[in-house]
């Protein structure tokens, strides 16, 4: 699911103390992005935050929209970076496709399995908990947002069976067994496409109405949440 990020904003995100860095990913991704803190917003004129409290000394402190933007910047930076590995991902799996040798049980077939199970890993373990917490915050919030929400949901379950048909069918193959290989090819061919639809899709429309939806604490609270997933793969990783 894009807006640029200003160069200003990351500047300034990368001059603030205290915020956790982005972790490396499966597949040598790395991102270098920041995520928030927890900062506090404050009043431009009182230098106070919520229910009055003074601004720390020791820590930053933002304006509504300065929090807003730095906190929604650094989540979709790293759920970006992930739809990147994702389309990656795919392309790996459809050059292993354009070789017929994958037909046959063998080295190539092995190769096709494992860069799907590759895509499965990376999808259901680093990414989808860090979506979930974004597609949550929104659901409810509009009925235009709401139908999107749906068709991304519908699109996301479409892709699990096209994959699960897909890997059975290798397996019967792997086995010896007689599978049609067209179908597999169609199945495979017919989830990346429909996935790169997908990310397409929250890369734009969903970004879109999580900007306008959400306020600076709830894209606060998203941040954080994105932050946690970040640091459980990175001790999942050690």
């Amino acid at each position: 699911m894009p807006l640029a990020w200003s160069r200003a904003a990351t500047k300034c995100i990368s001059l603030v103390p205290g915020l956790a860095k982005q972790v490396s990913t499966p597949q040598a991704l790395r991102v270098s992005t920041r995520l928030l803190a927890p900062f506090m917003a404050v009043d431009s004129h009182t230098g106070k935050g919520p229910g009055g409290a003074a601004r720390e000394h020791n820590g930053p402190a933002f304006s509504s929209g300065e929090l807003k933007m730095l906190a929604s910047g650094s989540a979709w930076r790293i759920l970006e970076a992930e739809h990147s590995r994702l389309r990656q991902l795919l392309a790996a799996i459809g050059s292993v496709l354009d070789d017929d040798e994958w037909e046959h049980p063998g080295p190539q077939l092995k190769v096709l399995r494992r860069r799907i199970q590759d895509y499965q890993d990376f999808e259901s373990m680093t990414h989808r908990p860090k979506g979930t917490v974004l597609l949550g915050s929104v659901r409810g919030r509009s009925a235009q947002a709401d139908q999107l929400l749906d068709v991304l949901d519908h699109d996301s379950r479409q892709c699990e069976q096209l994959l699960a048909k897909a890997v059975g069918l290798l397996e019967t193959i792997e086995q010896g067994g007689d599978a049609d290989r067209g179908e597999v090819e169609a199945l495979l061919r017919q989830h990346c496409k429909l996935m790169l639809g997908h990310l397409d899709q929250e890369d734009t429309a969903l970004r879109s109405y999580t900007s306008k939806l959400l306020t600076s604490e709830e894209w606060s609270s998203v941040a954080s949440s994105i932050s946690r997933q970040v640091q459980k793969v990175k001790g999942k990783g050690r």
